[in-house]
């Protein structure tokens, strides 16, 4: 018999992302970054931030709209 692993999403809150529903979706146990503090109150662009999130493999979470021009990225509110 085969053991089938889940698929292993990992997620990263933008600095829009509610940081207290960021932390209720880790209790639920899914795997999810917080936008590094570093980074937070610089200005960067929508494209650096995608490109950002996709070389390290993440799903990025927002509520930013002006995310809704790229064409790569699914968009769902919650």
């Amino acid at each position: 018999m085969v053991r089938r692993s889940k698929p292993h999403a990992s997620f990263l809150g933008d600095e829009n992302f509610p940081e207290p529903l960021g932390k209720f979706l880790k209790s639920k146990g899914l795997s999810i970054t917080q936008f590094p503090v570093k980074f937070r109150g610089r200005a960067h662009s929508d494209a650096w931030l995608v490109k950002y999130a996709t070389k390290r493999g993440f799903i990025l979470l927002t509520q930013d709209r002006d995310f809704i021009q790229h064409n790569s990225l699914v968009v769902e509110r919650i």
